[in-house]
């Protein structure tokens, strides 16, 4: 009965358009897509896209047509010197988008024109203000995860603040978060290493975010206001073995940190506490939570997971890529072929 329950659930979303980049001339990185957050979907089913390479941003219709391109290179309003995190606020009716480098954020409207940008500072935050790694709540607040912006033996933080008002403070660290979820047991080089290679995941919803470490099986639901700890729970998986191409990325961004790191990774890339068991979090419009599996291959399915907020499974679906995105009923994964060309689907849920 189990058997039969389950094989109900594992369905395939139902494909209504898709975008090849190559014919369109953008470039998402596919180095990045694990963690890509710099597509963003209107209420109206626009997608904003940011291309990394181009130094461009491009619109897409509801019904995957390009619309129109955006923004160039330079330092200029509307302009970019490289591209960070992207959504949409909808108490706005606005496309926020990140300007890495620069405690700047460009305000674009749903039909891609230009209209402003925001100025923020965080003077006792150091660099994490012009890191990319911010995420946008959907009323216009900004987030940041300072996961990889920090010293050895560091803690990954969270800094809230109202763009509009320009008060910001630090939230609350994750140490809680990593002692309920077990890493405690973690050696500090381990521990070290999990923080500056970007295992850390995290999905933001309205209400709560959801926080994980792609090498470990265990969850925590989180108050977005408090950061305390609502609920946790296991999703058990099988991990993926890392393979030679990852492990050698992983002992290529340890170089810079001295020879200790350097040997440290060498040693244990290989060992099974560094095989991931996810790549992505999402949290929808309904408060459920999405979470995909990691793959062998790049041009293999997806196995993605749907929970409530307690961790109860309430369905299982198979896609082809990475998922970037959900809202209004519908989900946006990015994929690869075989000639490795990137696409981006989208899925009528």
């Amino acid at each position: 009965m189990t058997f039969l329950f389950c094989v109900f659930l594992l369905t395939s979303p139902e494909l209504k358009w898709e975008i090849s980049f190559e014919d369109v001339d953008v470039f998402p990185s596919w180095s990045e897509c694990n963690d890509y957050n710099r597509i963003a979907v209107s209420d109206s089913g626009n997608v904003l896209i940011g291309d990394p390479q181009n130094i461009q941003l491009a619109l897409f219709g509801a019904d995957g047509k390009l619309l129109k391109k955006l923004s160039q290179k330079g330092e200029g309003p509307g302009e970019f010197s490289r591209i960070g995190n992207a959504a949409w606020i909808s108490e706005k009716k606005v496309f926020y988008v990140k300007k890495v480098d620069e405690a700047r954020i460009s305000v674009w409207s749903e039909e891609g024109e230009y209209i402003d940008e925001i100025p923020y500072d965080l003077p006792d935050f150091g660099s994490v203000s012009r890191s990319e790694k911010i995420h946008f709540h959907d009323a216009g607040n900004i987030l940041f995860l300072n996961d990889i912006v920090g010293n050895k033996g560091s803690t990954p933080e969270v800094i809230g603040g109202n763009i509009s008002t320009g008060e910001h403070k630090a939230l609350y660290r994750l140490a809680a978060l990593e002692q309920d979820s077990g890493f405690h047991d973690m050696s500090q080089d381990t521990h070290w290493v999990t923080l500056w290679d970007p295992n850390f995941r995290v999905g933001f919803g309205k209400k709560f975010f959801v926080s994980n470490y792609s090498n470990r099986n265990v969850f925590n639901v989180c108050d977005i206001v408090t950061g305390k700890v609502i609920n946790t729970f296991q999703l058990k998986v099988p991990a993926v073995p890392l393979s030679s191409e990852s492990r050698e990325n992983v002992v290529e961004s340890m170089s810079k940190y001295g020879p200790r790191l350097l040997n440290f990774a060498r040693k244990n890339t290989s060992k099974p506490d560094f095989w991931p068991y996810f790549n992505k979090i999402l949290v929808d419009d309904e408060d459920q939570i999405w979470v995909s599996e990691c793959r062998d291959k790049a041009t293999d399915t997806t196995r993605v997971h749907v929970l409530d907020s307690t961790g109860k499974e309430v369905a299982t679906h198979k896609v082809d890529g990475v998922i970037v995105s959900i809202k209004n009923k519908k989900l946006y994964v990015l994929s690869q072929d075989a000639d490795e060309n990137i696409f981006l689907k989208c899925f009528t849920l």
